[in-house]
C-alpha cells in the first residue's frame, strides 16, 4: 500500500496595503493498494479553496469613522474532486501471451461559489465507466470494449450522456507504426429528455522513423442525430496530419559518438 498526503496554504497582501487579499488552501490524499498480483485499488481526493476579500477604495486611503465599512466583497470558491479505480487481472498472471483486464472507474468533481455566506452558483460532475481489455502480446494487438456514462448538475438544469465504446490497437513493422481504431455511440439527455444521439468513429496512425521523426495521421467522423424540432442532424469529418522531430540530448550524442568509434576500431 502507498499513501500520500499533501497540504498547502497561500496568502498574499501580507502588509495589508492592497485592495484585495487572496487566500488559498489545497489538500490532497492519494492511495494505492495491491493485495495480490491480480487486484489493484486506487483512490484520490483533493480540494482547492480560494478566499478573496476586495476592500472599498476608501479603506486604503482616508478612512472616515462616520462612513460605514461595507464588507460585501468576500468571495469563496471551493472545488473538490475524487476518483476511485479498481482493476482485476483475469487469468494467470504468469501468462505472457495473453493478458485480460477488467477495470472500473468512477470520478466526481464539485465546484461551488459563495459570496458573503450566500451560495451563488455551482456545478457537479460525475463520471463512471467499466471496460474489458484483452492484449495479445505475440500479435502486438489489444482490444477494448467499454460502457461509460456521465452526469452534470447545474443550478437550473442537469444533463447526462451514456453509451458503449469499442477500440482496437495494433503495432506493425517492429513497433514503428502504431494504429488505433475506435467507435463510440452516446445518447445525450437534458432534464431526462433525449436530445441527441452521437456516433463517433476515430482512426489514428503514428509512424516513427529513426527515433527522431514522427508522423501522425488522425481521422474523425462524427454524426449527431437531433431529436428536438428545428435542430437539423449533421455529420462532420476532421483530418489532422502532424509531424514532430526529436533533438538528441548531449548524453545521447556522446553515446552515439562512442558507439561509432567502437565500430571503427
Amino acid at each position: 500500500m502507498q499513501l500520500a498526503v499533501n497540504v498547502g496554504f497561500e496568502r498574499n497582501n501580507l502588509d495589508d496595503d492592497k485592495l484585495s487579499t487572496m487566500k488559498k488552501t489545497v489538500g490532497s490524499v492519494n492511495m494505492n493498494y495491491s493485495p495480490s498480483p491480480k487486484w489493484n485499488f486506487a483512490a484520490s481526493y483533493s480540494n482547492f479553496t480560494s478566499f478573496t476579500n476586495i476592500r472599498p477604495l476608501y479603506d486604503t486611503t482616508i478612512y472616515n469613522q462616520n462612513v460605514e465599512r461595507i464588507d460585501t466583497l468576500n468571495f469563496t470558491q471551493l472545488t473538490q474532486s475524487a476518483n476511485a479505480n479498481v482493476s482485476y487481472l483475469i487469468g494467470d498472471p504468469a501468462d505472457t501471451d495473453k493478458k485480460q483486464f477488467l477495470n472500473l472507474n468512477a470520478s466526481a468533481q464539485l465546484a461551488a461559489n459563495e459570496q458573503q455566506g450566500n451560495p451563488n452558483s455551482g456545478s457537479s460532475f460525475y463520471n463512471g465507466n467499466i471496460s474489458y481489455t484483452i492484449s495479445l502480446v505475440p500479435k502486438n494487438m489489444s482490444i477494448t470494449v467499454a460502457a461509460t456514462g456521465n452526469y452534470t448538475e447545474m443550478p437550473n438544469a442537469y444533463s447526462a450522456m451514456v453509451g458503449p465504446m469499442a477500440s482496437i490497437s495494433r503495432v506493425f513493422f517492429e513497433k514503428t507504426l502504431r494504429t488505433t481504431a475506435s467507435i463510440a455511440w452516446n445518447q445525450a439527455y437534458i432534464n431526462e429528455e433525449l436530445t441527441s444521439s452521437i456516433v463517433n468513429f476515430r482512426v489514428n496512425a503514428s509512424y516513427n522513423l529513426k527515433k527522431k521523426h514522427n508522423l501522425n495521421l488522425s481521422l474523425v467522423a462524427l454524426n449527431k442525430s437531433e431529436t428536438a424540432e428545428g435542430r437539423p442532424d449533421f455529420t462532420e469529418y476532421t483530418v489532422t496530419l502532424g509531424y514532430s522531430y526529436s533533438f538528441a540530448t548531449k548524453d545521447e550524442r556522446k553515446k552515439k559518438k562512442t558507439e561509432n568509434k567502437k565500430e571503427e576500431n
